[in-house]
């Protein structure tokens, strides 16, 4: 499902973005681990801001399984890949097991694991390894269904670990677990009429725990977060809220579906389910083994509260609908701005009459009554509220009940961009479902289906599924000799890095992995001030004169000038003002390193400038280097394949494709839509053809880029694609007129 990844282990990542950040943090996990765990968070990244490694996940309860081979020599991208791997392994048989579990059926419970495994939504995440992660979320529900059957001790225990370990891998499923803890509670203690019993507080106790485990690392968040004032506002969370629209995208790269769906894509909103699956559920749902219905409890004639309590939901309902036709309401002083308040209100309204009492024409007193006189197994009831939580989770800030449970506990779910990814909840309760519905037409088919059936659903489900070959992109992650040669000197204070453009501190904080010096440039959920105010320094043109203050107020005491990634502007305004300093005498010329591609000049302060004994003639050197700009580089060759001059594009999204090489790899394949820059392609897609017809080209057999600019307006645009190589070369095939219909 992931081919070719297993080739180069060592090379590949989806895109060259967040796997690189991924690769550090998994890097920095086990380094920090064993030589200042109580400092695990003081990353060396981002510098002097503290705590940087909680600008991102910290993915701890993911790296412990990488310690062994970082102990063993791999690389951080090996190690990267292969978590990678694991994650969605493991994904699957913890969906598996909670499968079995509920069914009873191991060979149809088989499809519930690949659903969960390899489900549309896990490809459009493979650049989060976090979201790769989800064994412990079925895990823990596992153990406690255990708990809640059989009261077993062991089982608590388990429940309490993996509940524990599931937040410390990622803080997304630490949140979405408390969502399917609290539904799968409400459910089951409410069914098994066990709330005044000592299921609960032993629940609880174990719950307790687990938090006081998850302790040590959520504090540096809130600290980070009061520190920076790090918080998603509500206008970034509703922009990665799921639409309607979004459970019809399957994502670019599914071969089966990507093409019938990309009309409805957006951003990380790939939550199309495919048919097999959906199918299995709906058999499962209608066809499972029922059970002898519970006996109604006897009605009580309704009271003088009741009818006040319909009073004041008629009320509100009457509120809402003013508001959804005037888009405001006001009753005397009382304003309402927010339309989730008074939905929020007459939900809970609503849900307290059904708590308290059903309609009188219901044969059900209340909704407790209705939730115990379920006729199909529990496991059934329980995936339906594991579908709707997990809906109404991935909506977020589209639907009244995230938006107010957002500001409730806004220090929780503000750390959370993405509540879209909330999908995975359903992802189980459709996968349970489907087992349910294997079962049943396994035992349909005599002896020969009992094996055929299941074996048939997972074929067919993996068909589906199918994303391989993957377009992986193949970079050189190896980091300069510069950085080796600094990091032998153990220069003190800060080391900052240029060119400073978001691809080149995704490279820089790869690198980080291999040396121990802290640097200013990073790559993160957040940013600090200190380094964005270093950015617009050194992206500006010409540099700013206050520039040596600021790098001075940061702490900044080395530079690594890698010519080699900068364009001829960049390298231009970044020498002028080194030389500028060098002249002054604010700066040292230490050396020159390297030739072409991987020229670097490292300057210091005078401070720093002990940490490097070099001779005059190396000091003189990099001088001479900063005077003469590195030759032109050979520019990048490519071209486009889709879309074509003069296609009408229909619906707003649109997919282009093509192949691209360069002499020194492809830094970057930017996206130009009416001129302006939309975004970067994902280079590295499997493209044989190009190495036969052009043997010399670098790339190999992965020559390939694809991209999706979503959102399009209407009528007539021109679309455009600009190569970047790593040794600073760029080209731009010629400009594609398309029209877009919606």
């Amino acid at each position: 499902m992931t081919w070719p990844l297993v080739r180069s282990l060592d090379r590949f990542v989806s895109d060259p973005g967040d796997p690189y950040l991924t690769a550090w943090i998994l890097h920095w996990d086990w380094r920090q681990f064993f030589r200042d765990p109580l400092h695990l968070f003081d990353a060396n990244i981002f510098y002097p801001a503290r705590l940087a490694l909680a600008f991102s996940e910290n993915l701890f309860g993911v790296a412990l399984f990488g310690f062994p081979l970082h102990a063993a020599g791999f690389p951080p991208i090996t190690v990267a890949n292969v978590i990678l791997l694991l994650g969605m392994a493991s994904s699957g048989f913890g969906a598996w097991a909670l499968a079995r579990e509920m069914t009873g059926d191991a060979a149809a419970s088989v499809v519930a694991g690949l659903f969960y495994a390899f489900v549309p939504f896990r490809f459009s995440h493979l650049p989060h390894v976090q979201m790769q992660w989800g064994a412990f979320l079925p895990l823990f529900l596992l153990f406690l269904w255990r708990f809640l059957e059989q009261g077993r001790w062991r089982d608590l225990a388990l429940y309490a670990l993996f509940f524990a370990w599931n937040a410390i891998a990622s803080v997304y499923y630490g949140v979405f677990g408390v969502f399917a803890l609290v539904v799968t509670l409400g459910l089951e203690l409410t069914r098994r009429r066990a709330w005044n019993t000592a299921l609960p507080r032993r629940i609880a106790a174990a719950t307790g725990a687990s938090l006081l485990a998850i302790l040590p690392f959520a504090l540096p968040y809130f600290r980070a977060s009061r520190l920076y004032r790090f918080r998603r506002e509500i206008g970034e969370v509703f922009f990665f809220s799921a639409s309607p629209k979004a459970f019809l995208s399957a994502g670019f790269r599914s071969k089966v579906y990507a093409g019938l769906t990309a009309r409805f894509a957006s951003p990380e909103a790939d939550l199309f389910f495919g048919l097999v699956v959906p199918a299995l559920a709906v058999v499962g749902f209608f066809l499972v083994r029922r059970s002898p219905a519970a006996e109604a409890p006897g009605r009580t004639p309704p009271t003088r509260a009741i009818a006040l309590l319909d009073a004041f939901i008629a009320l509100l309902a009457a509120a809402r609908l003013v508001f959804l036709i005037h888009g405001r309401l006001r009753i005397g002083p009382l304003k309402v701005h927010e339309p989730y308040r008074l939905s929020m209100a007459l939900f809970l309204a609503v849900v307290g009459r059904l708590l308290w009492r059903f309609p009188s024409r219901s044969r059900h007193a209340s909704l407790a009554a209705w939730i115990r006189a379920r006729q199909r197994p529990a496991a059934v009831s329980w995936s339906v509220g594991m579908i709707v939580t997990g809906i109404v989770v991935a909506f977020g800030g589209r639907f009244f009940l995230y938006r107010e449970l957002y500001e409730i506990f806004r220090p929780i779910l503000g750390s959370i961009r993405a509540p879209v990814r909330g999908i995975v909840i359903a992802h189980l309760g459709v996968g349970v479902l489907a087992a349910f519905g294997v079962s049943i037409l396994r035992f349909r088919f005599g002896r020969i289906g009992r094996t055929l059936v299941p074996a048939a659903a997972a074929l067919l489900l993996l068909a589906e599924l199918r994303a391989a070959p993957v377009s992986w992109f193949d970079g050189d992650p190896r980091p300069p000799d510069s950085i080796a040669w600094t990091d032998a000197r153990h220069p003190p204070g800060g080391v900052l890095e240029l060119p400073i453009k978001l691809e080149d501190n995704l490279y820089y904080v790869l690198w980080a992995a291999s040396h121990d010096f802290p640097i200013v440039n990073g790559y993160s959920g957040f940013f600090p001030r200190s380094f964005e105010s270093v950015r617009a320094a050194f992206t500006a043109d010409p540099v700013p004169a206050d520039t040596m203050t600021l790098l001075r107020r940061t702490g900044v005491s080395t530079i690594l000038f890698h010519r080699g990634r900068a364009a001829a502007a960049e390298q231009e305004a970044i020498s002028r003002f080194l030389a500028a300093g060098i002249a002054e005498g604010t700066l040292v010329p230490v050396r020159a390193m390297g030739s072409g591609s991987s020229d670097t000049v490292i300057c210091s302060d005078s401070a720093a400038a002990g940490a490097f004994p070099v001779s005059p003639a190396e000091r003189a050197a990099a001088v001479e280097a900063l005077a003469h700009p590195l030759a032109a580089p050979t520019p990048p060759e490519g071209w486009y394949e889709a879309p074509n001059n003069g296609d009408v594009i229909r619906g707003s999204t649109i997919r282009g494709s093509g192949w691209a090489a360069s002499p020194d790899r492809i830094a970057r394949i930017a996206v130009l839509l009416d001129g302006r820059d939309v975004g970067s392609a994902s280079y590295g897609g499997y493209r044989p053809d190009v190495h036969h017809v052009k043997p010399y080209v670098s790339c190999g057999d992965f020559c390939g880029y694809r991209y999706r600019i979503d959102g399009v307006p209407g009528g007539r645009h021109a679309i455009q694609v600009k190569f970047f190589g790593k040794n600073g070369g760029s080209a731009a095939p010629p400009k594609v007129e398309i029209r877009v219909r919606e």
